[in-house]
């Protein structure tokens, strides 16, 4: 089976399975979220708790300082409000200052990913994307251990 066929046939490609049992001690979420992210960020984790309600970890939250890639008080605290395990992140842009010519301005805080690299102490993190929404349970993606798992965009993947 190819690749090609892999991806038409589930939409996700997922090599090298084992199980693992993941928890707050081992497993985060990662996400960039800017001040224009919030309400997207919001309906995301509605979307997640509704079809995962037992979905109990570290949500990691990279965001910078600079205008288009802070986060104000008051969108960390409704962020914190939709869900209480987040742990916010400011990253130190200047690390990234020599790519600005490179990347559009409003994909510049995309960057910030490179970030979760650099954490210590969990076996699995995910990188999510708060411009969707979750359409179902996502438990296979918790209790598998992936060396890399990628969705295709769009579509409805139910």
């Amino acid at each position: 089976m190819t690749i090609k066929k892999i991806y038409k046939k589930r939409h996700f490609y997922f090599p090298k399975v084992k199980s693992f049992s993941a928890n707050i001690d081992n497993t985060c979420i990662v996400s960039v979220v800017n001040d224009s992210f919030v309400k997207y960020y919001i309906i995301f984790v509605k979307s997640i708790i509704d079809h995962n309600p037992n979905f109990n970890f570290n949500w990691i939250i990279f965001h910078g300082k600079r205008e288009g890639n802070c986060l104000s008080k008051e969108s960390m605290h409704l962020m914190k409000k939709a869900y209480k395990n987040i742990i916010f992140k400011q990253i130190n842009e200047d690390r990234y200052m020599k790519f600005q010519s490179q990347v559009p301005a409003n994909l510049f805080a995309a960057l910030f990913k490179f970030e979760l690299f650099l954490l210590k102490g969990y076996s699995k993190v995910l990188c999510l994307d708060v411009d969707t929404l979750c359409m179902g349970d996502l438990s296979y993606l918790f209790d598998k251990d992936f060396t890399l798992a990628v969705s295709l965009g769009g579509g409805n993947y139910k």
